[in-house]
């Protein structure tokens, strides 16, 4: 959903850095939607393109597609990210924003499934999307997401917890 808290505006901008080989495919709507793509149009941003909703299946198609899963929420409204830690399981590195009481720190491990950027600055955003690549976080991310947040990894968890 395009909510402000999302940071979807930096991304946006993150685009006029990135070189032109880079597409960014933005899904999704909310309230935020016309106004993104009002900044993008005047930004005159060829590489973003806006595809609306799209069902769960063309989410996994895209994870699976994608060199680099962007993330730019910027407050800990955002508590978690299970897009994040689709992207991660389908071996798609992330880009995410470091957020102070935000559980997208956990979920994206800084230089080992993905790059956390350290402060609001979207050409800074834009130069970890050009390095986040699969070859390198890909195989952790994915080893990541399955070793700690599918249900046999939570059950384990638990029952080691309680041992049981």
């Amino acid at each position: 959903v395009h909510r402000a808290y999302k940071g979807l505006n930096y991304l946006i901008d993150a685009c006029r850095f990135l070189t032109d080989d880079y597409l960014v495919v933005i899904a999704g709507t909310g309230s935020q939607t016309n106004e993104l793509k009002k900044i993008s149009m005047n930004l005159n941003l060829m590489n973003v393109n806006f595809i609306g909703r799209i069902s769960d299946v063309e989410k996994k198609i895209f994870f699976h597609l994608a060199e680099t899963f962007a993330f730019p929420s910027i407050t800990k409204n955002e508590a978690f990210g299970i897009a994040l830690a689709e992207a991660l399981c389908c071996g798609t590195p992330a880009v995410t924003f470091h957020i102070d009481g935000s559980g997208v720190n956990y979920v994206n491990q800084n230089n080992v499934t993905g790059i956390e950027v350290h402060e609001f600055n979207s050409q800074k955003f834009a130069e970890a999307l050009m390095n986040a690549m699969k070859e390198k976080y890909g195989k952790n991310a994915q080893n990541w997401v399955v070793n700690n947040f599918t249900k046999s990894a939570i059950k384990d968890d638990v029952l080691h917890f309680f041992d049981i």
